[in-house]
C-alpha cells in the first residue's frame, strides 16, 4: 500500500450531489462513484501514496482511524476499471 496512484488520462469527471460520474472514452464506459470513491479518485494525483489517501479520507470524513482497507479495495476496483494506474 505504498504506490502513488494516478488518474487515467483522458477520463472526464463530472461532480454530482453524492459523488461524481466518470466517462472513460477509451473503454466507452460511464461510472458513477459515491462520495468516498470520488474523493479517492481526486486524491490519485501521482503525489499521494495509498496510505496518504487513506489519511486524507480520515480527515475528510472525520474518522477515528484511516480507512486503509476501504481505500485499498476502492483503488483495486478503480485500477480494474482502468480509471487509475
Amino acid at each position: 500500500m505504498n504506490s502513488r496512484p494516478t488518474r487515467a488520462s483522458g477520463i472526464e469527471v463530472s461532480p454530482i450531489a453524492d459523488g461524481c460520474v466518470v466517462y472513460d472514452p477509451v473503454r466507452d464506459r460511464v461510472h458513477q462513484l459515491n462520495r468516498s470513491a470520488a474523493l479517492i479518485l481526486e486524491f490519485c494525483d501521482g503525489e499521494n501514496t495509498d496510505v496518504e489517501i487513506a489519511r486524507l479520507l480520515q480527515v475528510a470524513f472525520e474518522l477515528r482511524e484511516p480507512p486503509h482497507e476501504v481505500t485499498r479495495e476502492c483503488l483495486e476496483h478503480l485500477r480494474e476499471e482502468g480509471l487509475v494506474s
